[in-house]
């Protein structure tokens, strides 16, 4: 569970630039901690936002993380039902 929001980082905007500017690189979930998100994160389902534009994943165990390392177990053990992110 939460028990603060992400920090902002950046703006929206910034991280919108650095993408139309190729000024990103995929990252793979092990290497997360500390890097700010270009575009939001919305795993589906449910569809909702966990990490808008700009903010940053936080540390190796923010819940963050943990739910899209989560996530990844599941589509692991569950093939044909993997989440969208």
């Amino acid at each position: 569970a939460y028990s603060g929001l992400p920090d902002a980082d950046i703006t929206p905007r910034d991280a919108y630039n650095a993408i139309v500017s190729d000024n990103v690189e995929m990252v793979a979930i092990e290497n997360l901690a500390g890097r700010i998100a270009a575009n939001s994160v919305i795993p589906y389902p449910p569809g909702i936002p966990m990490l808008l534009s700009g903010e940053n994943f936080g540390d190796a165990n923010s819940p963050q993380i943990g739910y899209l390392r989560s996530l990844q177990s599941w589509d692991h053990h569950f093939p044909g039902f993997e989440h969208e992110t």
